[in-house]
């Protein structure tokens, strides 16, 4: 049976309970952490850690690194690399954090998301449990691009859920998670399916993209003001035939 959220923005549950969430999250994140380092890099991780750091060494992909899938992830995790060579650290512990980091973001970002959907209570738990499994279920897949890719598309996930029942989603907020959500589906190019396939259930639940979170803060916004509304793209339009007219008179 589905939870429905209260109608309110900010519930009065999810302000009271805010600031036991966090300590659960960074205890569940610590122990993560832990985790990972007892053991060793999975082989995909090891093999783009290892290739990220040619590349920041001037190497070339399709050269240097030969593989079938999009450069992205490579320059994503050259990030991390470039931080455990500047300062002589082990690169797998830095890349480790790096993931915890993004994950804890990115569920920073759903909780935010829930939040303007009225998630109550109900969000807190799906906060949680959400955290739990980016953190832990992965086990030795941790940081694969597959992982990699439900961090960044969760909040989306969630926009698109609040999106669905029509409830409104600052622009700014929109922005950050589409940015988010736009490098984990470029990882590979079948993840582009997910947020077809977002937007499809969206189009048949409200009947519009608009809401949408790659929509909200895009042109669709921003035409009517620019251009005075109809009544200014008309208003253009009759000017535009007044001086045709007059050119035809003078003879121009």
């Amino acid at each position: 049976m589905a939870t429905s959220f209260p109608g309110r923005l900010k519930d009065d549950r999810w302000a009271g309970t805010r600031m036991s969430t966090w300590p659960i999250l960074l205890a569940l994140t610590a122990i993560a952490v832990g985790i990972q380092l007892s053991g060793v890099p999975n082989h995909d991780v090891a093999w783009i850690l290892t290739s990220a750091g040619r590349l920041l060494d001037g190497g070339r992909f399709g050269r240097d690194i030969v593989d079938v899938n999009p450069p992205l992830a490579w320059w994503v995790l050259a990030v991390p690399v470039a931080i455990a060579d500047s300062g002589g650290w082990p690169r797998y512990p830095i890349f480790v954090a790096c993931v915890a980091a993004l994950t804890l973001a990115s569920v920073r970002l759903t909780e935010v998301t829930l939040r303007h959907g009225g998630g109550g209570e109900a969000g807190r738990r799906v906060v949680l449990a959400a955290a739990a499994a980016l953190l832990f279920v992965p086990g030795y897949d941790y940081g694969q691009r597959e992982h990699l890719l439900l961090i960044a598309a969760l909040p989306y996930c969630m926009a698109a859920a609040v999106a669905s029942r029509a409830r409104p989603i600052p622009p700014g907020l929109s922005l950050v998670i589409g940015l988010l959500a736009a490098i984990g589906f470029c990882l590979k190019p079948y993840f582009l399916i997910i947020p077809a396939a977002l937007a499809l259930w969206v189009l048949l639940r409200t009947g519009k993209l608009s809401a949408l979170p790659h929509r909200s803060a895009g042109p669709g916004r921003c035409r009517m003001p620019l251009c005075g509304g109809r009544r200014g793209v008309g208003a253009g339009l009759s000017a535009q035939r007044r001086a045709r007219r007059r050119c035809r008179l003078l003879g121009i």
